[in-house]
């Protein structure tokens, strides 16, 4: 989840009532602290999560989180903001995107059990040229997983949105079984 910039309120509660200093009728200049936001929004992965009830082969896209405390999801210097999908700032730009991901089954159905889980790591290579999206390449590195859910698959798209998407794909075992699934999404960009 990316951290929200640091903004001047208006009026500023710490410029009036007990206690005022000539220090305090200074306005706020949050440049370097937001320098340093900026900077662990670059470095500190998006985390995607859905929990949900699939069947054989279905589908569910996962979501970026919403900030508790500002109840949106805010701008990074590379991702829009106050959208649940991955979109680029940049209409001219490629990710290096690294993905962890991990998918576990917290309600058993068809002869998936509680406790079935698969994981795979990924990296992608994503294009945006002129506003427009795709995948250049996918190389799944490490896939593990219990037996019921070795055909579980994870899908990278590019969204409506111009995005990068991340779908889990329900193992052929699966039938009214519900999963908790997270995505650990880690970016290199590079603008042009």
């Amino acid at each position: 989840m990316a951290i929200g910039k640091f903004v001047v309120l208006n009026p500023d509660r710490w410029v009036t009532g007990v206690g005022k200093t000539a220090a305090d009728s200074t306005q706020a200049r949050f440049g370097h602290l937001n320098r340093i936001v900026d900077y662990i929004n670059e470095h500190v992965e998006e985390k995607m999560l859905r929990t949900i009830s699939l069947g054989s082969g279905a589908t569910a896209e996962l979501y970026r989180e919403t900030d508790p405390v500002l109840l949106t999801i805010p701008e990074t210097s590379f991702l829009v903001g106050a959208t649940n999908y991955l979109v680029p700032v940049s209409n001219n730009c490629a990710w290096s995107v690294t993905v962890d991901f991990t998918a576990v089954c917290n309600t058993a159905g068809g002869s998936v059990a509680l406790g079935d889980s698969f994981l795979g790591k990924y990296t992608v290579l994503f294009k945006r040229v002129s506003g427009n999206a795709s995948i250049v390449g996918i190389n799944g590195a490490v896939t593990v997983s219990d037996n019921s859910m070795s055909d579980a698959q994870v899908l990278f798209t590019a969204g409506a949105s111009q995005d990068f998407r991340i779908t889990f794909k329900a193992p052929s075992t699966a039938s009214g079984t519900g999963f908790k699934l997270r995505a650990d999404v880690y970016f290199t960009e590079l603008t042009f």
